[in-house]
């Protein structure tokens, strides 16, 4: 193994090589090597800055790639991109908004009051999924972010999840929002190629970040259990619904 970071470490010429081995069902990690151009820095010294967050989020980074290798400025800004980006919808990961409610949080980067924080979870992928086939699912997913794009493009959207985005609205007037929000559902009701369940609230003060976050989660919940009440009752099975999609 020292042999393998020793050749990684020539080969990149970068600062520091680190082989991790990540357990991504128990969402746990372990450096198992590491070698730094400088004898005196030790892996101990970063490994606060390795968050479960941080760490986890690479696998999506890399599972396209054999090897990645930094050499340049350019490099690092393509691998910032593809760290915060989801590469399947182009909107920002779960990662990127970790990141942004931490710097919320720790008044490093505060999102502009007031705020509004809406949650949607894609009806139906499971169903489509089975139907037609994870690539068709792929193809909701993307539907879906189009959608939200198309009604949030300058806000900040992000993947949250495997069918579920999150949207965090600055500096917006509480009536403004709250008609926003019923454009995206008039485009994504029960009767829609993208159908999605949504949750949503609105605060001036800047402290109730993740009070608004778990309010709006709630509220998408309660909005997704009243999408499948609503169906099981118009259709023997909730799958005969989505099986008669397009």
């Amino acid at each position: 193994m020292n042999t393998v970071i020793e050749d990684i470490q020539k080969t990149t010429e970068s600062f520091s090589s680190v082989i991790i081995m990540i357990d991504g069902k128990n969402k746990k990690y372990a450096p198992l090597c590491s070698k730094f151009r400088d004898d005196v820095a030790k892996i101990e010294d970063f490994m606060p800055y390795l968050t479960p967050d941080v760490v986890l989020s690479w696998e999506d980074t890399l599972k396209n790639h054999d090897n990645l290798i930094i050499n340049s400025d350019t490099d690092m800004d393509e691998l910032e991109y593809m760290s915060n980006i989801d590469t399947l919808t182009g909107v920002r990961n779960r990662n990127s908004m970790n990141a942004r409610i931490d710097h919320h949080v720790n008044k490093s980067s505060l999102i502009r009051t007031p705020f509004g924080v809406i949650f949607a979870d894609l009806n139906g992928l499971k169903q489509c999924n089975d139907k037609d086939g994870h690539e068709a699912g792929d193809k909701l997913i993307i539907n879906a972010a189009e959608v939200l794009k198309k009604h949030f493009g300058n806000d900040e959207i992000y993947r949250s999840g495997g069918d579920e985005f999150v949207i965090i609205v600055q500096d917006c007037d509480k009536e403004i929002f709250k008609q926003r929000i019923e454009g995206l559902r008039a485009e994504t009701g029960y009767d829609s190629n993208v159908s999605l369940a949504i949750g949503s609230d609105w605060s001036s003060e800047e402290e109730d970040l993740r009070k608004c976050m778990h309010i709006a989660d709630e509220a998408m919940y309660a909005d997704k259990n009243d999408f499948y009440k609503a169906a099981s009752g118009k259709n023997s099975t909730l799958e005969s619904i989505f099986l008669q999609r397009p």
